[in-house]
């Protein structure tokens, strides 16, 4: 067994319809750059004074909330050059088309894997920890990014409730597993979702967490 190779992909149009064209991009799902380099991409969260094609680097504050929480209006990926939104991420309580939405976000594994696949958000890209704010400073369980893993099936509300994951760490009940069973050699597509909510709790914050796919092989 080799390792596989996996290409991340973003859903850029209101379409909630499969990727079609396997490790190639399609007319929804535009390829990622990944890495922690200046030519990857950016997964952005921001208010809602950024609009889809303003020039990379824009950015829009939000109001923390006096109660509850509040979710970040806008998703996009910055690419370096312009954001691109993706007008389906999030749940019904952002400022775009969030809401049930199974194919937002798409990795397709090319090759067959030893495990499960599991995405993860950490501080960097050495994975040791998860104490910035927007990951609950150290406590997974008070992270502020949700995700839905949607492989196989939407995350069954417009809201998400009781339907979404804190995300921080490899925590079992803080990663979202993508896959069920170990991927085949014929290799797959796997979906999710994500979404970012403050509290009223928080303070003002800009921070960079890492997003990370896990899995085994040999």
């Amino acid at each position: 067994m080799v390792k596989p190779n996996v290409y991340w992909f973003y859903n850029h149009t209101t379409n909630n319809v499969a990727k079609t064209a396997g490790s190639g991009s399609d007319g929804n799902f535009k390829p990622v750059t990944t890495g922690t380099g200046a030519s990857a991409f950016t997964l952005l969260w921001t208010g809602s004074g950024a609009n889809d094609g303003d020039p990379s680097g824009t950015r829009d504050t939000i109001i923390i909330p006096t109660s509850g929480s509040v979710e970040i209006d806008k998703t996009f990926i910055d690419n370096g050059s312009i954001i691109d939104q993706t007008p389906l991420a999030g749940t019904n309580q952002g400022k775009q088309q969030g809401g049930d939405s199974r194919y937002v976000f798409c990795i397709h594994i090319a090759g067959q894997t030893q495990s499960k696949a599991f995405l993860e958000f950490w501080d960097n890209d050495s994975h040791n920890s998860f104490n910035s704010r927007v990951l609950g400073s150290g406590a997974a369980g008070s992270s502020y990014i949700h995700g839905s893993a949607t492989t196989y099936s939407s995350p069954g509300s417009s809201d998400w409730a009781g339907g979404a994951v804190r995300l921080a760490g490899s925590g079992s009940g803080n990663r979202l597993e993508l896959s069920s069973a170990n991927v085949p050699s014929g290799g797959a597509d796997l979906y999710f979702n994500l979404a970012v909510r403050v509290p009223a709790t928080a303070s003002p914050f800009s921070e960079n967490p890492v997003c990370t796919l896990r899995f085994s092989y040999s």
